[in-house]
Parts: structure tokens; sequence; C-alpha cells
């Protein structure tokens, strides 16, 4: 039986994606320093089959160990530096580099055959509008892209130093939905509405590729079961200007009065689209349209502020 490891399945795209993978034929073991197990705190219906491992991947002998104990055949690696803000120069960003390398050396020598790990749209040098996985300059303006892309030439360089181990990374464009970071963009302005005050913006004239949070789950999972080897954007192929998006959330909720747009500063990226013409390749699209993945986080934000637990 084919089994993957999931780390960072605590994290925003991470319940996606252990949520997706319940639905395949993969045995799954998910891994956190602080995992939601039921044993200790989590929900028993929501991750029913997971196994659940504690771990810190900063600390080699707790990776080595739970490579020795899991054996996996598969690795989703998502687990990163995520903190809004402070990721693009972390420190830490330093050890993640180091700490998925271990990783890497620890999987493959426990018998592991595939990576796929998430990447980011902000490898990209920007300025270059829409943004193709071979083509498009990488960024080196932030600690956070060059230490990404740092990894993915090592990840890519192990691959093809040892036979039967292959690879793809999937670079995430901008994502919403349920368990996103209250302090994000979307989630700030549907926040705002619920309680009734004004969500400050800027002008928004610039545009940006949105996808669903579960549509980039499924991709990433897609990757996985493929034996597909690269580089793919994870992104819906379609642009919707920032202003739009806040106003889209503000009809949804009958409260447009209560967004406020101001500023004057020149964006200096107008367009950050992804191509998606790899994945297409693999047979995936996205499946949720704007609407209705709007529709479906105001109703996960409503449901979560009334039961006060964000």
């Amino acid at each position: 039986m084919n089994k993957v490891l999931v780390t960072g399945a605590n994290g925003f795209v991470g319940k996606h994606v252990v949520a997706v993978l319940q639905q395949t034929s993969f045995e799954v073991h998910a891994v956190g320093r602080s995992p939601v197990d039921p044993a200790v705190g989590g929900t028993v219906s929501r991750f029913e089959g997971v196994k659940w491992h504690r771990a810190d991947l900063f600390d080699e002998s707790q990776t080595e160990a739970l490579m020795e104990r899991v054996r996996p055949t598969h690795l989703l690696h998502l687990a990163w530096e995520a903190t809004p803000g402070y990721y693009w120069h972390a420190p830490s960003n330093y050890r993640w580099v180091e700490a998925s390398v271990r990783l890497l050396r620890h999987f493959h020598a426990n018998g592991g055959r595939r990576v796929v790990a998430a990447g980011t749209c902000a490898e990209y040098d920007w300025r270059y509008g829409v943004l193709f996985e071979n083509e498009t300059p990488l960024a080196h303006d932030s600690t956070y892209a060059v230490c990404k892309n740092a990894f993915r030439s090592l990840l890519h360089r192990f691959a093809a130093d040892h036979d039967g181990f292959s690879c793809a990374w999937g670079r995430l464009f901008f994502l919403y939905g349920p368990y996103e970071h209250s302090s994000r963009f979307v989630p700030y302005v549907i926040r705002s509405l619920l309680q009734n005050k004004e969500a400050l913006c800027s002008a928004g004239q610039h545009l940006r590729d949105y996808i669903y949070v579960r549509d980039a789950a499924d991709a990433l999972a897609t990757l996985l079961a493929s034996e597909w080897n690269g580089d793919a954007n994870i992104a819906s192929g379609e642009t919707i200007r920032m202003r739009d998006m806040a106003l889209r959330i503000a009809y949804r909720l009958g409260k447009p009065e209560l967004v406020r747009f101001g500023g004057s500063r020149q964006e200096p990226f107008p367009l950050v689209q992804g191509d998606i013409s790899a994945l297409s390749a693999l047979g995936w699209s996205p499946r949720t349209g704007l609407n209705e993945g709007i529709g479906r986080t105001v109703a996960w934000w409503e449901e979560t502020m009334k039961g006060g637990t964000s």
C-alpha cells in the first residue's frame, strides 16, 4: 500500500490536503508539533483514519525516528514559515532549508520514492506579470523566495541523483478559504463586515490570481498520485482586481457601504497570474468558481465567529 506522510498538516493548506487524501487509496500519516489528533483535542469525524504523529522537524533525531517509524512511500512536504508579514525575511527560512534537506535524506533512506513539495508564486519575479514555470525568471529580493528556490533546486538535484526517485514542486498562488490566518486580506474583509466594521482597503487596482484552497489541495494530491516530474503552478489561471474581490465579499454580506478604498500609491506589480498548462496536462482544473468559494469562506467565518473560536 502507498503510504503518504504530510508535513504541515495543521496548517491552512495542510488541513485541506489531509481531507482530500482521506478520499484516496493512500494510507495517510500527518505530522505536526501539535497534531490535530482525537486523543489531544481533535475532531474524530474530520480526521478519521488519519494517523497523527508529533515531531519537531528542526530536530534531526525526531525526523529520523519519524521516518523509521512511518516508512512512507510518498512525502507531501508543506511545512515552512508562514506567519503573515514575518515570513518574507524570517531567519527561520534558512532553518527550513536545512530541515527539509534532512527530511528528504531520511525519507529516502527509509524507502521513500516520491516527494511533492509546496512552493510559492513568490519564487517568481513578479515584474513579468503572467508567470510560466520554465520561462519566468526567479526572484532574489526576499529571504523567503531565495530559500524556497534553494530547496527546490536541491530537491530536483536529489531526484536526478537517485534512481527510482521522483519529485514535483507545486507553486501555490493566492489562496483563500476556511482556516486562513485572520490577518490575511480575504478574512480581514469578511471579519470586519461581520462585525459591522469598516474594511479599509487600498485602491485595489492590482490583479491577482486567487484559487480556492480546496482546489489547491486537489492539485497537490494530483501531483502526488502522478509520476510527473518538475514544477507546476497551482493557480486558477485567471485574475481578479483586488477592489472587486473586496466588493464581491461585501455584496455577499449585503454591506458594500462598509468597504472603504483609498491610497494612491502605485502598485509595483499590477498583474500576478499563473499559467496552469502543466497541471492541465495532468487532467486537473480548478472546480470552485469565485462566487462559490467566497460563499463557502463567508459561511465558514460566520460559523467560526459565532462559536467564538476565532
